[in-house]
């Protein structure tokens, strides 16, 4: 799974132990062939390990098992926080990614509607 970071993100990747670093408190590992997101105060895995291999797939609250809630958040909060926090970026470019495959079936379907 690719991970968007900013330029201001201290991003490393360590391939012999399977983890990524993002920021100071967020982390992604790679334990038993399923992906464990850590956070300062929260551990979470997304409800499906394919969700990974997706790529036209916008990342929703109804993805994310919490495994660990140390905050003082509601789940539903603590989700919302989550996504913000880990998928937001990416999220952002699948919706463009999507919208724009979209208007083009449309176009194409229009032509072939006018051609008829």
């Amino acid at each position: 799974m690719n991970i968007s970071v900013d330029s201001n993100t201290f991003y490393s990747y360590t391939k012999h132990c399977n983890k990524q670093y993002i920021g100071e408190k967020m982390e992604l590992r790679k334990e038993n062939k399923a992906y464990t997101y850590y956070g300062h105060d929260y551990v979470f895995r997304l409800a499906n390990e394919k969700y990974h291999d997706y790529t036209s797939l916008i990342i929703k609250p109804s993805h994310i098992r919490l495994v660990k809630n140390l905050s003082d958040l509601s789940t539903k909060d603590l989700k919302a926080k989550i996504i913000e926090d880990w998928f937001a970026e990416e999220n952002e470019m699948v919706r463009e990614r999507n919208n724009q495959k979209a208007k083009v079936r449309r176009a194409l379907k229009k032509e072939s509607n006018n051609a008829k």
